[in-house]
């Protein structure tokens, strides 16, 4: 039998086997021709954006064209929507300050070692046992963010998306006082835009 260890490819690998990447980049319509066309096509019109100061590396932009299928106008509305949100959470995050180690403390986000057999991160949120008297759900929403756009960045990641699993079993009545119709709203804007 197997292991996983054979069957999986670890959290932070970037390449997999030819015939996989063709697959998924078939998939897609990810071609060196496509890449090349709808790359120059996202920056054109994001350089024509008046107010926007975009982004316009490589990386950044196949995160949202791979995710859109090559599809330019999505890829682009996308980003768009990105930059907006990230303004949002500029506003709200604008007093957050901690300690590197009070940002290692809440250990609510498991990450498996292994990606799954369909190629995606597993990521794990805890949320019931969360102690807000620690730190507060925004600037736990902050560590969230950044590890998730750190996630992005890898192009495996960027192919085969994030598998999150939202624990709330055990859910105390007293945490939903924590939970603004302001924070639930970012939340949930920013799941749908990141």
């Amino acid at each position: 039998m197997d292991s996983i260890r054979e069957r999986c490819l670890r959290f932070e690998d970037t390449s997999i086997d030819k015939a996989s990447l063709l697959a998924i980049q078939n998939e897609i319509g990810e071609s060196p021709q496509s890449k090349d066309k709808c790359l120059k096509e996202l920056r054109k019109q994001l350089n024509e954006v008046k107010d926007l100061d975009p982004c316009l590396d490589e990386e950044f932009l196949l995160a949202f064209l791979r995710v859109a299928k090559y599809d330019v106008a999505k890829a682009f509305q996308r980003i768009i929507n990105y930059y907006t949100q990230h303004d949002k959470l500029l506003d709200a995050f604008e007093n957050i300050s901690m300690s590197v180690s009070t940002a290692r403390s809440p250990q609510h986000i498991w990450v498996s070692p292994y990606r799954l057999e369909n190629n995606s991160i597993l990521v794990v949120g805890r949320g019931p046992t969360f102690d807000f008297n620690s730190i507060t759900l925004i600037e736990r929403f902050y560590l969230e963010v950044v590890v998730v756009n750190s996630f992005i960045n890898n192009p495996l990641t960027q192919l085969y998306g994030i598998t999150a699993i939202f624990d709330y079993a055990g859910f105390r009545y007293s945490s939903i006082f924590h939970y603004t119709p302001g924070i639930v709203r970012l939340l949930v804007n920013t799941l749908q835009d990141l």
